[in-house]
């Protein structure tokens, strides 16, 4: 062992990795309105979960200031709670009338505790190399905080589902939703509030990737 280890690191870094391992995609649908059987403590306490582990987020790194808003930050997060969430669900069909009877996106928003919208802020002027290298690193700093919110809402026992958000990443339902048209949808995470409703009222399928990881030497190389 490392003597420059202090031995208090151990224990976190195994709380890390372990919140890393565990976390999966789940996805949960509701065809219905189903009942909520939490009460209303309950529901703010989740609540209150996501509005933590959405700060905690924010510390993801960046390297370029945006310097929009007086915001340095080059990502926004746009938060419906589930009673919003539902809302949204019943005109779904009502705004988005070419999509299929089969699209998913209603169920989901219907069954989650909130949706969190990640959006990235794409710098608009010039398409210079400069440019392009500014963006890439604005998308990567959004990609980073994505995972760290999906990281800080597992520990909080709230399970998640990342999808690329459909006509969630819309300029239709960005204007309904009074978000900036030039904001470009990273993630649509929908948030699982645990015992929220009964489980014959949901249904609930994992990501397919999981088990198709590769062991890590596959995909590093050691330079000696």
């Amino acid at each position: 062992m490392d003597d420059n280890i202090a031995p208090d690191s151990l224990p976190l870094s195994s709380s890390v990795d372990s919140v890393i391992l565990n976390r999966k995609t789940v996805k949960v649908m509701a065809t219905e309105q189903p009942e909520i059987i939490i009460n209303a403590g309950q529901i703010a306490a989740f609540d209150q979960m996501v509005n933590e582990a959405i700060e905690v987020a924010g510390w993801a790194p960046f390297h370029y200031d945006r310097k929009l808003d007086s915001i340095a930050e080059p990502w926004r997060f746009t938060v419906l709670f589930h009673q919003q969430s539902r809302q949204v669900a019943k005109q779904f069909f009502n705004w988005f009338q070419d999509v299929k009877p089969s699209n998913k996106i209603p169920k989901m928003l219907t069954a989650c505790g909130a949706l969190i919208l990640v959006n990235w802020l794409p710098e608009s002027v010039g398409v210079s190399n400069k440019t392009v290298q500014v963006n890439e690193e604005h998308l990567a700093a959004a990609a980073a905080a994505t995972q760290n919110l999906l990281l800080a809402l597992e520990s909080r026992g709230l399970g998640t589902y990342w999808s690329s958000g459909g006509q969630l990443g819309s300029k239709e339902f960005f204007h309904r939703m009074s978000i900036d048209a030039e904001e470009k949808l990273i993630a649509a995470i929908f948030v699982n509030y645990p015992g929220m409703m009964n489980l014959d009222s949901i249904e609930t399928a994992e990501g397919k990737n999981r088990l198709k990881r590769s062991h890590w030497t596959k995909w590093t190389r050691i330079i000696d």
